[in-house]
């Protein structure tokens, strides 16, 4: 099992502690968990330790420290079960937009699946892939889905860049093989739109694999990402 200890977190309770909320910061540079990647961290336990008489008198800063032989602690409790975050991106709101920074698409994806799949073996991993035209004409929203690269096949090298070539490979079916946005259309609008979702289970695919034993868990589900096209 994989410890990670984030000390300085932010902590939310109800005055009858019926509810506690704990942050950990991204930023925090003993927070190295991750979903995703070489070495990734996909579920935690929640250990709570309850500390008596640290401040006899909170609220008046010029008494003196609590004296230590008075401090003390209970035994820690731990959570019997796991638990597992689920990342889901775009569900209920509105499909989110990569900042394209003026770099051609291709460096775009590259960029942004290197950064999603942080340096992971994607043999170890399900991914799926779904690829839209969207744009605006008018009152008018429209969106193509035209491709999708489905959870039993993997791109050929196994690699970020691997998964941005394909993307790119089947965008350049579209009318316009430059990749940028149809004619006619609301300025801004188009874009090409993409749906991904990552699983903690490569897919069977052969008879001479064991069966898996517990369905896949999802670990990244992205509902809608936009990346302009120019």
């Amino acid at each position: 099992m994989k410890t990670i200890v984030v000390p300085n977190v932010i902590k939310e309770s109800t005055k009858a502690l019926g509810t506690a909320i704990v942050y950990a910061l991204a930023d925090d540079p003993n927070n190295t968990a991750a979903l995703v990647g070489s070495s990734p961290l996909r579920s935690f336990k929640v250990i709570l330790t309850r500390t008596r008489n640290e401040y006899l008198y909170p609220n008046v800063p010029t008494t003196p420290s609590t004296n230590e032989v008075l401090v003390y602690s209970c035994a820690p409790v731990q959570s019997p079960v796991n638990y597992y975050p689920l990342n889901e991106w775009g569900a209920q709101t509105e499909p989110l937009a990569y900042e394209m920074a003026g770099r051609p698409m291709q460096d775009a994806l590259t960029a942004f699946f290197q950064a999603l799949f942080n340096t992971a073996d994607l043999s170890t991993m399900g991914l799926e892939i779904g690829v839209s035209l969207v744009w605006r004409k008018g009152s008018l929203d429209i969106a193509t889905p035209f491709s999708i690269l489905p959870s039993d096949f993997l791109p050929a090298d196994k690699t970020a860049g691997g998964a941005a070539q394909f993307v790119v490979n089947v965008c350049s079916k579209l009318p316009s093989t430059t990749l940028q946005a149809p004619p006619d259309v609301e300025e801004g609008s188009a874009a090409i739109r993409l749906r991904i979702k990552i699983t903690d289970q490569p897919p069977t695919t052969t008879r001479s694999q064991p069966p898996q034993t517990a369905p896949a868990r999802t670990l990244l589900d992205i509902a809608a990402i936009d990346f302009q096209l120019s």
